[in-house]
């Protein structure tokens, strides 16, 4: 697929920010925003306006202002919004999560895993494939073609390397996440390559998202190879 051509798009694709609403405020709405728009630009497609998306979550949240929730908004190919509220249990970060390495590469469109989007299978298949559930707060880590670590299926990853916490570049087909945008900016986190075959069994990582912000989580391999041996 070429960057920018409309036309290989599947009809039914429309980008996709998931945004928490707490506090009387959209978290980190600006970024929400501005990735939408680069996402716009990169499929060719109307910039989408920053007063229609406000006024989409603001719609989406009318009724129901006084709670926590998470909004699901849609941008299509004409630029506009649509937005849907559900409610929200904060996570708390003491909260700590397992990781395990999926089983393949990711196979899947570079600008699909690229962007966030509506299409969601190369993210949907690994998790019925090692059988994780994210209630149970298990996460899996993807990687590309080439041993390279990109991404967990709801979430951005680092692992701490010299000191530094690294998490890959999006040029290895992970997404611009907005929380990872976001802890970039405070030079929290740095990008850098990560081979799956650096990992070690029982290594502290951390995930994050702007839905559950950043997850102490450790890696489990012994899981994964047992989900391997029952598939």
């Amino acid at each position: 697929m070429s960057e920018g051509d409309e036309k290989s798009l599947p009809k039914e694709c429309k980008l996709l920010s998931s945004i928490l609403y707490t506090s009387c405020s959209f978290f980190l709405a600006d970024l929400h925003y501005d990735r939408l728009v680069a996402s716009s630009k990169s499929f060719a497609w109307p910039t989408p306006q920053r007063q229609d998306f406000d006024r989409a979550l603001y719609q989406a949240i009318s009724t129901r202002a006084h709670l926590t929730l998470r909004i699901r908004l849609l941008c299509g190919s004409d630029g506009l919004f649509s937005a849907e509220a559900f409610s929200w249990e904060t996570v708390t970060t003491d909260s700590s999560w397992t990781v395990l390495l999926d089983v393949r590469p990711v196979d899947a469109d570079l600008r699909l895993v690229q962007h966030k989007t509506t299409l969601r299978e190369h993210y949907e298949e690994p998790v019925k494939r090692l059988g994780t559930s994210y209630t149970a707060h298990q996460e899996v880590l993807l990687y590309n073609k080439q041993g390279l670590i990109t991404e967990g299926t709801i979430s951005s990853i680092a692992v701490r390397r010299q000191g530094k916490w690294i998490t890959p570049r999006v040029e290895s087909g992970c997404l611009a996440g907005v929380m990872r945008r976001c802890l970039l900016n405070q030079d929290m986190i740095t990008e850098g390559d990560i081979h799956k075959d650096e990992l070690q069994n029982g290594e502290s990582v951390i995930i994050f998202n702007a839905l559950r912000g950043v997850l102490d989580a450790t890696l489990d391999q012994g899981t994964q190879k047992k989900s391997v041996s029952k598939s």
